[in-house]
Parts: C-alpha cells; sequence; structure tokens
C-alpha cells in the first residue's frame, strides 16, 4: 500500500531548519509493508507504547528486514523525546545503530539512508554524529534518484555552522537554491513550498514568496489529498505574508480569520501567533480597534511562549518608536 508519510522526520526537518524558518513536516509518498502499516500510524499518532508492543508481535521474518530496524528507529526517536538527559544518549546510539542495521539488510532502504544521514548531522560525536558521514549517506540518495534527497539537502545546509554575517547570508542563498531544486523536481510537493515561503518571507523577500504561496494555493486547489493540517499552515503562511510584508493585505486577513473561526490552528503554530498577525495585518489596514482586540488576545496566550513573547516586545517596541517620531 503506498501511504502518507510523516513520521518522525519530521522532528529532524525542523531541527535542521528552525534556525531560518518554520519548517513544515514533511508528506511524501512510501511502500509500507502490510504489517508495518499500523505500526507507522501509531508513530504518527504518537503512540509509543502501542508502536513498541506492536513491534514485539511481529514474527521473525518481519524480525529480519530493513523495514523492521528503519522502524525501530523511528520509535527510538520517540523515546528520546520522553527521555531524562541522562537516558537519551543511550537511546541516540540504538536509533543510530537500528538505521545502521537496516542500511546492512538493505542499503538502498531511502528513508532509513535519509533518517541516518540525519542522524549523522544533527547528533555531536559522543553518541556517532558524523558530517562526512552525513554526506556520503547524501551522496547515496542522489545515486539512487531518491526524492529524498531533495529534503536531506536542504536539512544539511540547515545545519550548517554560519557564525558570521556573511556566511549566514550564504547560507540562505543555498537553501533558496535547494528548495528551488526540489520544488523544481517535486512539481506536486507541498513541502518545499510552503517551507521556502516561510524562509523568504522571514528574509523580505516578497515577490519569491508570494510566487511560492500562489503555488502552494494551486496545489491545494487541485489535490484533494492534501491533509487539512497542510491547507491551514498555507493559510497561516498568508496571513503571515501579509502581516510583515504589508501586502496581500485582504487575503490574509481572511485567511487568520477563518482559522480563527474555525479553531483551525497549525499544531506547530500557537493560536496566539495568529492573533499576534492579525493584530499586525489591521495595522497595516489603520484598524485600530481590530487591531487592539487581536494584540490583547495574542498578549493573553503568550504566557508560556517565550518566542510569542519577543515577538509581541519587538513589534511595540516598533509601533512605539513610530509613534514617538
Amino acid at each position: 500500500m503506498n501511504r502518507s508519510v510523516r513520521l518522525i522526520i519530521t522532528s529532524l526537518f525542523v531541527l535542521a531548519l528552525s534556525v531560518q524558518a518554520q519548517a513544515q513536516s514533511i508528506t511524501m509518498k512510501w511502500d509500507l509493508s502490510p504489517q508495518f502499516q499500523p505500526i507507522m500510524e501509531m508513530v504518527e499518532d504518537g503512540d509509543l507504547d502501542g508502536a513498541v508492543s506492536a513491534m514485539e508481535r511481529l514474527d521473525r521474518d518481519s524480525r529480519n528486514t530493513a523495514e523492521y530496524y528503519f522502524m525501530a528507529g523511528q520509535i527510538d526517536v520517540m523515546k528520546v523525546n520522553e527521555a531524562s538527559a541522562l537516558r537519551a544518549p543511550f537511546i541516540a546510539r540504538s536509533m543510530r545503530k537500528n538505521w545502521e542495521k537496516a542500511l546492512e539488510i538493505d542499503p538502498s532502504h531511502e528513508l532509513a539512508n535519509f533518517s541516518l544521514a540525519m542522524f549523522y548531522a544533527a547528533a555531536p560525536g559522543i553518541v556517532g554524529g558524523d558530517k562526512d558521514e552525513a554526506q556520503r549517506l547524501q551522496q547515496r540518495l542522489v545515486e539512487l534518484e531518491s526524492e529524498w534527497q531533495y529534503p536531506l539537502k536542504v536539512s544539511l545546509i540547515g545545519m550548517k555552522q554560519a557564525e558570521t554575517e556573511e556566511a549566514q547570508v550564504q547560507r540562505t542563498e543555498e537553501l533558496k537554491a535547494a528548495f528551488g531544486g526540489w520544488a523544481e523536481a517535486q512539481p506536486d510537493a507541498l513541502t518545499p513550498r510552503l517551507s521556502a515561503a516561510s524562509l523568504l518571507i522571514n528574509e523580505k523577500d516578497w515577490e519569491a514568496a508570494e510566487d511560492y504561496l500562489t503555488q502552494a494555493d494551486a496545489l491545494a486547489e487541485r489535490n484533494e489529498e492534501i491533509e487539512t493540517e497542510d491547507r491551514n499552515m498555507i493559510s497561516y503562511q498568508w496571513g503571515k505574508f501579509a502581516a510583515t510584508s504589508g501586502q496581500s493585505l485582504e487575503v490574509g486577513r481572511d485567511r487568520l480569520l477563518t482559522l480563527v473561526d474555525l479553531e483551525a490552528y497549525p499544531a506547530a503554530i500557537n493560536e496566539g501567533f495568529v492573533h499576534f498577525r492579525l493584530a499586525q495585518v489591521f495595522t497595516h489596514m489603520n484598524l485600530t480597534q481590530a487591531r487592539e482586540l487581536h494584540l490583547e488576545k495574542a498578549q493573553q496566550l503568550a504566557a508560556d511562549d517565550e518566542q510569542l513573547k519577543d515577538a509581541l516586545d519587538e513589534y511595540l517596541l516598533a509601533e512605539n518608536t513610530i509613534a514617538g517620531g
């Protein structure tokens, strides 16, 4: 059965891009053996106990496959997220060994190549991180002509150290090019377009950001299989684009208000950020009462969100500076 997969890979992808953009989850196609389909569903739903129990019930033949060890590595990622600082390094080593075993059995297993490369790139050396190995696996995916080479390339660029302003600019340009290559190679893929739009909005490249958002809308219109979560994220990114650029204000306002009306907030976005973006949009539109309404709501929801607090502080400082003339 051919099934969309998000996987715990999403966590790794977000880790790679968290500085540059609000990265989106990766939704791509992968063929799963029937016995692993329900386990994948448990992984996607965050059901750690259910996934572990289901793996234990698999027969011997299923246990001696690359798919089994790939899935075991994914479950280890879930375990790391819940582990103490003391236990986490040991689970991380298990994760690495599971993916290495998957590739020992089947060197062409694309998701194991992708996951292990992400591990090598992100992990410290003490638990087996190895950036040279990450690059080797990237080249392996290129040789396999795998569609996973594109998100991996983006992720490896995103994890590059960039301590100077010049290095940061260079990394951003490399990311733009990598997203462009990914989008060109996969004309029906939403992830590169949404993630690229988020990056470009942060970089204030308004024309390119709007182009990617328009492409995302077109994909969502013609592809009924695109999930509600992804559609909501498209709407949020339109709102963020309007809020930060001062362009397409009516579009951004309507998209954000729809999210509020339906209480359809993307999983990765605090509800307060939606109200904050609305406050910004209404600032551009000189609608003071609406601005105050959503600004107050955003402030109420910022209590446990340092990122939102910082964004609000920066916004209010800029507004006060303008008002003070």
